[in-house]
Parts: C-alpha cells; sequence; structure tokens
C-alpha cells in the first residue's frame, strides 16, 4: 500500500513547480515516501508477474513420453507401409511385362 506521504511526494515529483506547495528541494521524508512508494509498486508487479508464472506451470501439459511398445509399434508400421509398397512395386512391373 502506497503511504499518503510517499504519493503525494510522487506526485510533486512528476508535477514539478506546479505542484501546491512545491519546494524547491525534496526533504528526505518526502524521498524516502517516493522510494517506498515504488519498492511497493514493484514488490506487488513481483507478486502478479509470480501468479501468472504458476498459473501458466498449471496449464502446461506433460511432455508425451513413449514406451519400448510404442517405438515397437511404429517400427512395425513403417516395416508394414514398406512391404506393401514393394508389393504395389512388383504388381506394376509385373503388369508392364
Amino acid at each position: 500500500m502506497i503511504s499518503r506521504r510517499g504519493l503525494a511526494a510522487s506526485t510533486c515529483l512528476i508535477a514539478g513547480p506546479r505542484c501546491q506547495g512545491a519546494r524547491s528541494h525534496n526533504s528526505t521524508v518526502d524521498e524516502e515516501g517516493v522510494a517506498l512508494a515504488a519498492i511497493q509498486g514493484l514488490y506487488q508487479h513481483n507478486q502478479d508477474l509470480k501468479a501468472q508464472i504458476e498459473a501458466l506451470q498449471n496449464q502446461r501439459t506433460p511432455p508425451v513420453t513413449f514406451t519400448a511398445f510404442d517405438l515397437i509399434g511404429l517400427i512395425a508400421l513403417v516395416i508394414s507401409g514398406l512391404a506393401f509398397w514393394q508389393v504395389q512395386r512388383q504388381l506394376k512391373q509385373a503388369g508392364r511385362s
């Protein structure tokens, strides 16, 4: 939460000499208030980012894993596809002869 003193000091820093009651220099109390307001703002931003990261990590799907049986099935599919292709090729060549 931003303190009133810090908020007023940061407003005067932005507004410059047009600020009501502006002084030619800021006191250390005002500078501390501005610093505190900045730290509080950064802390809140950090908390928001952490919440976003956690939400995204919860949405992430687990990586896909392959077992040995999956790999064997894939190899069998490739071999059967190659065998089918070879048979089709041989049938085409036999039709030409």
